[in-house]
């Protein structure tokens, strides 16, 4: 007749081994509770994912000569026979049976050690749910490593031969060797990297953001691919990067570095290192501010060639001006020639080398000087002298206040009123009175329609 046995598991201690294998110990009593002779011992173990049931075991492995003291035994499950088939990812039932004896009842659920669900030391703590933590039992991430002892590296990973993969040095700098990634290419959203950072984002979030302590963005990258460097933030404290290039502050270029706009016109510095800027357009013409010895100067160059000269004194044009409404300048002007269709008044001198033609009147504080014609439609006042090398011909009076120097011929419809001296080289012609308060000199005829009035010789 075969004994009769009855079990006590009083723990169980598991250590895994490949996840295959686990220590348990137990306490062997007959049917009068009392513990068994000491001996050897022949146990079935079987496991089952249920409590009880007429189910066939998931799992059976037999110790032939397991040793018993004082009715207490231990045995390495998983040593004898393969538990790779088991998950241990649901709950599972042990029953045992001894010296070929009916399985004993009630079965023992598998349970583990309460310690044995989490790792929990002085420096680290691995908890079944939650935080982890290296170097710091107070994690503040999903993933906290701290470099308590000063090592020189936080986080090395190397593969099967021992070469570095991922290194991150202590001073927070990353190394991604040659290699980990097909050619050192880094894939963010992608497993097949065509560059060295490779980023892919299909929701619709920024490609790549970096943030300052504020959690304010200092670089960031959208979903559209715009870039925005220091961009700020809108009314409802979000950052939106309407277009390609968003810039919170100054562009600074190094180098003789421009701006090159698509049909080939650039913004630049004049000399590529001062604090003068220039504009410059595919047609060899530029802007160019700061140039010259005088302080806010600006030039207009064309071919190389100074066309318009304007600083805080004198506007220089070295070509034709032509204006269709009124001219007015508060500085000396120098002129190729002019054509100006409405009035004209110039606070400076008037410097003009070639014809000048004003459909009103003409009004200059300065001295004139004119080496070409002179055609007014209106009347002329002239505060300073008037030289004029060509033909002029004025539809209204002329006033001149200053020496008048006429080597060409000169027609005035109205009447001229001249303060200083009068030399005409040429025929003169006055459709009204004339005035003069200095010497007159002329080598040419004179016409008056009115009353002349000589008051010099």
């Amino acid at each position: 007749m075969k004994s009769s046995f009855k079990y006590l598991l009083l723990f169980f201690l598991i250590s895994f081994t490949y996840a295959t294998e686990f220590s348990v110990q137990g306490v062997l009593r007959d049917p009068l509770g009392r513990t068994v002779d000491n001996g050897s011992y022949a146990v079935t173990f079987k496991m089952y994912d249920e409590a009880s049931g007429s189910a066939g075991a998931l799992w059976t492995e037999l110790h032939g000569s397991v040793a018993v003291q004082h009715g207490v035994f231990s045995v390495l499950l998983g040593s004898i026979t393969d538990m790779s088939a088991l998950s241990f990812k649901e709950k599972y039932w042990i029953g045992i049976s001894v010296a070929g004896g009916v399985e004993m009842s009630p079965r023992t659920q598998l349970t583990t050690s309460p310690y044995s669900k989490a790792v929990l030391g002085t420096d680290n703590i691995f908890p079944s749910v939650g935080r982890i933590g290296v170097g710091t039992t107070d994690p503040q991430a999903a993933f906290h490593v701290k470099n308590k002892n000063n090592e020189t590296a936080i986080l090395l990973i190397k593969d099967a031969s021992d070469n570095e993969q991922v290194k991150v040095a202590n001073d927070g700098t990353l190394s991604v060797p040659d290699g980990i990634f097909g050619n050192g290419e880094l894939g963010v959203g992608t497993q097949d990297p065509t560059a060295a950072v490779h980023i892919i984002s299909n929701n619709g979030e920024d490609k790549l953001r970096i943030d300052d302590s504020n959690g304010d963005p200092l670089v960031q990258v959208n979903s559209d691919g715009n870039l925005g460097i220091n961009n700020p933030l809108n009314e409802a404290g979000a950052s939106v990067i309407e277009h390609p290039l968003s810039i919170n502050g100054n562009l600074r270029l190094y180098n003789g570095g421009v701006v090159l706009f698509d049909d080939g016109t650039q913004l630049a510095s004049a000399n590529f290192g001062g604090s003068a800027t220039g504009v410059a357009s595919p047609s060899n013409a530029t802007i160019n501010a700061g140039v010259g010895e005088g302080t806010g100067t600006i030039a207009l160059n064309i071919d190389e060639e100074d066309k318009l000269v304007v600083s805080a004194t004198t506007t220089d044009v070295n070509n034709n001006l032509v204006v269709d409404g009124t001219a007015t300048f508060s500085s000396t002007v120098s002129l190729s020639s002019i054509d100006v269709a409405g009035n004209s008044a110039l606070g400076g001198t008037l410097d003009v080398a070639g014809n000048s033609a004003l459909g009103g009147t003409l009004v200059v504080a300065g001295a004139s000087d004119l080496n070409g014609a002179l055609d007014v439609a209106g009347n002329s006042d002239l505060n300073g002298d008037l030289d004029v090398t060509g033909d002029s011909e004025l539809d209204g009076a002329l006033v001149v206040t200053g020496d008048s120097d006429l080597e060409g011929n000169l027609t005035v419809q109205t009447n001229s009123n001249l303060g200083g001296t009068l030399d005409v080289w040429g025929r003169s012609q006055i459709g009204g009175a004339l005035v003069v308060a200095g010497a007159s000199d002329l080598n040419g005829a004179l016409d008056v329609a009115g009353a002349s009035d000589l008051n010099g010789a």
